[in-house]
Formats: C-alpha cells, structure tokens, sequence
C-alpha cells in the first residue's frame, strides 16, 4: 500500500481524484489532503507520504515553491495542474509525472504504476543497504559465541573454535586450545 497525500486548492477536484484512486489504482491510500502550500508542508512533514499528487497553482506559493522549502524530498511527485507551461520545470524537480486537468483515467493508473515501481524499487534498496549495512556491523561486532550446555552458558572467542560438528541434539565445538565444548539445545515439540 502506497502512502499518499493530495494538495489542491479545489476541494471539488481532491474528491474527484480520490474517487479515481480508489476505483482505479486501489494500491494508493489517501493519508491526508491539503488546500494551500502552507499546509502541504505540515502535512506532508507530519505524514512523511511515499507519494504526493501536487498541484501547481495554489494559495501561499506553488508547487515549486513548497518543493524549494521540503528540499531534499524523499518522496514521488505527481503533478496534477490545468497549465501545461510548466511540464519542463516539473521534471526539473524530479517529478514523475505531469498530468492535465481533467485528469485521464488512463494516465493516471500509468502515473501510479511508475510511482509504485519507484517506491519500490526505492524500498528494495533501502532495504538492502540495511541488510548490507547489518551483516558489515556483525562482522565488526561479533566476537564471541554464547554456548549452552545443560547448566551454564559460556562466551568463547570465535577466533578459538577450530571446527563444530554436530550429533542429534548435541553441537561439538573444538576449540585451538585442545578443550572441547559439548553444547545442547532442547528439542521442541510442534503443538
């Protein structure tokens, strides 16, 4: 589900849009709208959206103007306006897309797709960058293994153990010292 926000001075046209979204692109969910670039900048700061659908001319600045003010934006921009002069600013700020009043249907379900993808796609690299980033720290942090046996635990230095092997419930841990270690761990029952 794709967070969204729509800013635009025309309440008549925010419902239009959100009859649309949810008839023909049921992925989005509406998080909150606004009327004038004033209160676009609260809501979308409180709300932190995935994606905004912004129109360009509005009360208390355009949509240039509340971008300027967001920088850097963490977040897809559908521009949704009545004046086609400003397509090539709009991509100049990075939106996605550009779509004329009234809206096409068509061309609004093709927006979201794009805006879906880059969401995503955006969330697939953050979420590897994490994976990455965690496995570097283990490596630096993780210095020692906690062994179980039947009535202690013990910390050894991962840089002590030789080799392991395993028997049922039972894992050998041979250690460069000569000591061996038995450690146990319970079977559970499926219930």
């Amino acid at each position: 589900m794709v967070e969204a926000v729509i800013i635009d001075d025309e309440p008549k046209n925010i419902s239009i849009l959100k009859k649309m979204l949810t008839e023909f692109c049921p992925e989005v969910k509406i998080v909150a709208e606004g009327k004038d670039a004033r209160q676009a900048a609260l809501l979308i700061k409180q709300v932190r959206p995935s994606l905004v659908f912004l129109d360009i001319e509005m009360p208390y600045g355009n949509a240039f103007d509340l971008l300027d003010s967001l920088m850097p934006v963490n977040f897809e921009i559908i521009l949704i306006t009545a004046f086609n002069e400003y397509a090539l600013k709009a991509f100049r700020y990075s939106a996605l897309d550009y779509l004329l009043k009234p809206i096409n249907i068509k061309e609004l379900i093709s927006a979201v797709k794009n805006a879906t993808d880059h969401i995503n796609l955006k969330s697939t690299d953050n979420r590897l960058k994490n994976l990455l980033q965690n496995i570097h720290n283990e490596k630096e942090a993780l210095t020692k293994i906690a062994l179980s046996s039947k009535d202690k635990i013990i910390f050894v230095p991962l840089s002590e153990i030789i080799r392991c092997e395993a028997s049922g419930g039972y894992t050998f841990f041979f250690l460069k010292s000569g000591q061996k270690f038995i450690s146990s761990k319970r079977k559970y029952r499926r219930i």
